[in-house]
């Protein structure tokens, strides 16, 4: 919508890679070693949190995202078109 945001590099790095990942859901297992270059742990949630802060600062509510929609024992996806994004 033309407003500038401010993302941490960690936030910029997780909606750059959804999108990349061009309507793909992408794991949470994906996510964490794309962007934070370390291995994945089943108990770690981190990613969580951080998708979470990144849908606040893109103004969404968690409970009714419309930009990042998270799929149940898969992951995340990003559902808008990219160019909405630019």
């Amino acid at each position: 919508g033309g407003e500038v945001l401010d993302l941490t590099a960690l936030e910029f790095a997780i909606l750059g890679s959804l999108m990349r990942a061009g309507g793909r859901v992408k794991s949470r297992e994906e996510l964490i070693e794309e962007v934070s270059k370390r291995k994945f742990d089943v108990f770690d949630r981190s990613i969580d949190v951080h998708v979470c802060r990144l849908r606040q600062r893109l103004g969404e509510d968690a409970q009714h995202s419309q930009l990042i929609r998270t799929v149940r024992g898969a992951g995340y996806v990003l559902t808008a078109q990219v160019d909405a994004l630019t």
